[in-house]
């Protein structure tokens, strides 16, 4: 236990640098839209800036630990870490989402205090809205992190083939579309199209929007969703990361 919260605390400082640039980048963003809000009398401009950041950290921890793993490559010390694999990745992940949770955070705060400064925002969007955006985006970007980790363990795994090594990056792509064919196909099968059916609840809201030649309408609407999708996305990605450990203990070259 000790192993592992030494080295969950040198993955937070690695995970710091990445943290206070995304805060900076919030508080520019805000500052630059304040700004315009000003100078046109309207704080709507704010206020879409303000959800948008909310949305955005879908992309914050797929890009903070793709950060952390880069930053290994090039001092190769976890190479002789006396840690498993599992705790390798693990910290990562774990010290990646405790700094995109509070960014999160901070994000939906200052979104609410715009959202309440604007005039016409505020009726698409309520606190909940906000709420429900934000686990989104978080579950998504948690998702979208797992397959980053996975590639980039195949890619430096790869590396170990001197025949495959110089077209790593033509053998990514043929995996992904490997993936996608196999998905697709998994999907059209009756027995799974009516387990999906069987499965849906209602949960509360998400963002939607309809744009015609001479109108644009947006809001927060009820949606729905299929428990067996929810179960396979969570196993495709335990599954990655029993494989990048898996391969992350043969010792990558990187």
């Amino acid at each position: 236990m000790n192993a592992f919260k030494g080295l969950l605390q040198k993955d937070i400082k690695l995970s710091k640098t990445f943290f206070y640039t995304f805060l900076i980048m919030m508080a520019i963003a805000i500052a630059t839209g304040l700004g315009f809000s000003g100078y046109y009398k309207s704080y709507d401009l704010v206020a879409a800036i303000s959800f948008g950041l909310v949305a955005a950290h879908f992309i914050y921890l797929p890009i903070s630990i793709f950060s952390s793993l880069k930053l290994e490559g090039k001092t190769q010390l976890w190479l002789h870490n006396p840690n498993s694999s599992i705790k390798l990745l693990f910290s990562k992940i774990l010290s990646s989402l405790i700094f995109s949770s509070i960014s999160l955070v901070i994000s939906i705060f200052l979104a609410n205090i715009c959202l309440n400064m604007s005039e016409k925002m505020d009726v698409f969007f309520t606190s909940a809205d906000l709420l429900y955006m934000g686990i989104f985006a978080l579950i998504i970007s948690s998702y979208i992190s797992i397959w980053i980790i996975f590639y980039w363990v195949v890619y430096h795994s790869l590396a170990r083939i001197t025949w495959i090594k110089k077209i790593r990056w033509l053998v990514l792509i043929i995996i992904w579309n490997a993936w996608s064919a196999f998905t697709y196909f998994i999907d059209k099968l009756p027995f799974i199209m009516a387990l999906k059916q069987m499965s849906i609840i209602k949960l509360g809201k998400a963002f939607q929007f309809q744009a015609g030649e001479n109108s644009f309408s947006a809001g927060i609407e009820s949606t729905e969703v299929s428990l067996v999708v929810v179960v396979g996305y969570f196993g495709i990605m335990v599954v990655l990361f029993l494989v990048s450990s898996w391969l992350l203990d043969r010792k990558v070259e990187v």
